[in-house]
């Protein structure tokens, strides 16, 4: 906050992963103790990035930090500030990190070292930190620059993976609801003989007209 206007942002969520939309609610805001200056302020731009911050042996006696900036956007606003204030919505979308070229090859990568599609996200550890930031920064005339840095937390996945691994745990919280607590034991295993009865039901098929086709229940 500058003494004479301040800066408001609001996130409808906190959570992002790649390819995903990321929407602030920004309002520049005149100090009513101050109507005079703030009518004098002209709202330059809006900045608006997502930063990557390090920190490495963060438990050591010397941490040491490094900051990328891995998506920027720029509003340019050039108008009085209203007595209301300035308010705008800016979106960002979160990168994806793409392992293709210019000409869209994937490079072949060394047996001892693939490539995996694998962005950086939100990890705390003993030798380093990773920590993921929003920074909103109004420039102004006649007023202080403010800048804003919000939190935020990013997961590796995108919304598909994410809605994948969602449906394993629940399948694996209703199979783990039939294993009885004071004897977790795997139940017996089932054999199915080829001289059982309906044996190809087991696989999931039947016999139409001498011909193994899909079971349909």
């Amino acid at each position: 906050m500058d003494n004479i206007v301040s800066l408001v942002i609001s996130l409808p969520k906190w959570s992002y992963g790649p390819m995903d939309p990321i929407t602030v609610y920004i309002k520049v805001a005149p100090n009513p103790d101050w109507p005079a200056k703030a009518r004098k302020v002209t709202v330059k731009s809006i900045t608006l990035a997502i930063e990557e911050e390090i920190t490495y042996n963060p438990e050591g006696d010397e941490p040491t930090k490094k900051v990328n900036r891995l998506q920027k956007h720029v509003q340019s606003v050039g108008m009085k500030l209203p007595e209301e204030g300035y308010v705008t919505n800016m979106g960002v979308i979160f990168p994806h990190k793409d392992l293709r070229d210019s000409n869209g090859i994937v490079r072949r990568g060394q047996p001892a070292f693939p490539n995996y599609e694998v962005t950086s996200f939100t990890t705390t550890s003993t030798l380093y930190k990773i920590e993921f930031f929003l920074s909103i920064k109004a420039s102004m005339t006649s007023a202080r620059d403010i800048t804003l840095r919000q939190p935020i937390v990013i997961c590796p996945l995108d919304h598909q993976a994410c809605k994948e691994e969602m449906e394993a745990i629940e399948q694996a919280a209703k199979d783990a609801s039939s294993v009885d607590q004071t004897n977790p034991m795997l139940p017996a295993g089932n054999i199915v003989l080829a001289s059982d009865d309906n044996a190809l039901a087991a696989l999931g098929l039947c016999l139409v007209g001498g011909q193994k086709k899909p079971l349909i229940e």
